[in-house]
């Protein structure tokens, strides 16, 4: 597993930092670290690998050497396709927006678009506290019962019941979660994935 104090310099680049830190008193919910712990060891290294190989791609097309499109595979030459399930078929209009936002996040889902998308990745900033606050929200509003207070009418104003079909976006496989697990780097995408299982409402 990749060590954080041997590749701390390669945390920064002119786009930005790659990953957020978890402050030393974090809490996450009874359980999840061991259901998370195998997953990181399993998938990380892996997600460390292509991150690498993105840096390694982008730095020789600063040198001159352009990246050329990836061979011809079954999806590019075939009928291939994914099908939908008619829950979600429906993909006239998507709106996407901050998780971290409660009041947009609840006026999207309120909106009447058939679909709607709770970013945890580029519509925020990558901090912790941030972070936090997109998943606590995502976890309320699947439970329907995520508010914000509207100042004009004076009063909290929560999801109504609609057929709008609720997306997450995760953040992208080029950025890391630092400080979840002492010294080491862990997919930011694997992190807020493995997340989602424990939101889901009883059913």
């Amino acid at each position: 597993m990749l060590n954080l104090r041997d590749i701390m310099t390669s945390t920064r680049s002119q786009y930005g930092t790659l990953f957020n830190t978890a402050p030393s008193d974090f809490n996450l919910p009874a359980g999840f670290m061991e259901f998370l712990l195998p997953l990181h060891r399993e998938l990380t290294q892996r997600q460390q690998t292509l991150r690498q190989k993105r840096a390694d791609i982008l730095a020789s097309s600063h040198g001159g050497k352009k990246p050329d499109y990836l061979p011809a595979s079954e999806a590019t030459t075939t009928d291939w396709t994914i099908p939908l399930p008619e829950w979600c078929a429906d993909q006239r209009n998507q709106m996407t927006g901050p998780a971290d936002d409660a009041e947009l996040v609840v006026k999207m889902l309120n909106s009447g678009a058939p679909g709607v998308m709770l970013d945890l990745e580029d519509s925020m900033a990558n901090t912790w506290s941030n972070l936090m606050t997109g998943i606590a929200n995502i976890d309320k509003a699947l439970r329907g019962e995520l508010t914000y207070f509207d100042a004009k009418r004076n009063t909290n104003t929560g999801i109504k019941d609609s057929k709008t079909v609720t997306f997450i976006r995760p953040r992208g496989l080029h950025i890391s979660q630092v400080g979840v697990i002492k010294d080491e780097w862990m997919s930011a995408s694997l992190f807020d994935v493995a997340t989602f299982p424990r939101m889901l409402p009883p059913s």
